[in-house]
């Protein structure tokens, strides 16, 4: 016998639903690290280490909210349209960390990216805050979307859950 996680949703929507648990918990574990790590943190990589035990559960907390949500509704796989707002809001943490540069006494140091591909003070600055942007707005997209498909779910709308 299935069950209601193995029949409804596409696959990438049952991945992403097991995942994300997962996903909020480790990527800010593993980009906080990779930051420290890369050699271009500065002041607020020392500041990070010590931060470190407060936000990584403040981050993953809150990047729970919206399965929370969900699955308290009876949801089994992410939504489509969460589905998409989740890869964005992985992926542009994932380039935010690797634009973000560090502060020092003396000067600025490069970003990873910076490191890599040399990429100008300016535009590393610009990508930096554009890709915080997108995680921000990527996240307040997935908790409204969450929230709307709970309140079309209970409704009677027909929908990609099961209770």
């Amino acid at each position: 016998m299935f069950t209601d996680l193995e029949t409804t949703g596409s696959s990438l929507q049952r991945v992403i639903w097991k995942a994300w648990p997962w996903v909020n918990w480790f990527l800010p574990a593993v980009l906080l690290a990779a930051y420290i790590l890369s050699g271009s943190a500065g002041w607020e990589g020392v500041l990070l280490l010590y931060v470190w035990p407060g936000v990584i559960p403040a981050l993953s907390l809150l990047s729970s909210i919206p399965r929370f949500v969900l699955r308290r509704a009876g949801w089994r796989v992410a939504p489509r349209v969460i589905v998409g707002l989740l890869i964005a809001q992985w992926a542009a943490a994932l380039l935010f960390t690797a634009t973000a540069r560090g502060t020092t006494d003396g000067a600025d140091l490069p970003s990873m990216l910076g490191n890599v591909f040399g990429i100008p003070e300016a535009a590393e600055v610009a990508l930096n805050i554009g890709f915080l942007v997108i995680v921000v707005l990527a996240w307040i997209a997935t908790v409204v979307v969450a929230v709307g498909s709970v309140a079309k779910s209970r409704r009677g709308t027909p929908s990609n859950h099961s209770k």
